[in-house]
């Protein structure tokens, strides 16, 4: 269509978008985040999109394989608290401050805690009860 109406610029135009639109499905897909630090990552960008069900989705079973990091537990709490579920978020939030005694200090003002702050899993988790 290109070659046989050359002067028709806007079968061009939409000729072309659609071409794209073609090589965009066709190219690679999106890699699923391997590694520790790439599922973090791909996390924290669900999370500061507001999709926190692809957030705990990534970041579930690497909290299970890495018990000891921090970083996932906090994260973990975050997507939690995003989703209301103040109960995950505590049990989430006192394991990442348990192994990292600074994550109190930032979840105190941390604004992602906003909907779950006033609940009492929560001030027990900030406590340390």
């Amino acid at each position: 269509m290109l070659e046989q109406f050359p002067d028709e610029r806007e079968l061009h135009e939409r000729a072309q978008l659609y071409l794209n639109v073609c090589e965009r499905e066709v190219g690679p897909k999106a890699k699923i985040p391997r590694t520790v630090n790439d599922r973090i990552l791909a996390a924290t960008v669900a999370v500061n999109q507001r999709r926190p069900d692809e957030a705990v989705s990534l970041l579930r079973g690497a909290a299970s394989s890495h018990r000891t990091d921090d970083r996932l537990h906090y994260l973990l709490a975050i997507a939690h608290a995003l989703r209301s579920d103040s109960d995950l978020a505590a049990k989430h939030l006192a394991k990442a401050i348990a192994l990292n005694p600074d994550n109190r200090i930032q979840a105190r003002q941390e604004p992602d805690f906003d909907v779950v702050r006033g609940s009492q899993p929560f001030i027990d988790a900030l406590s340390g009860l």
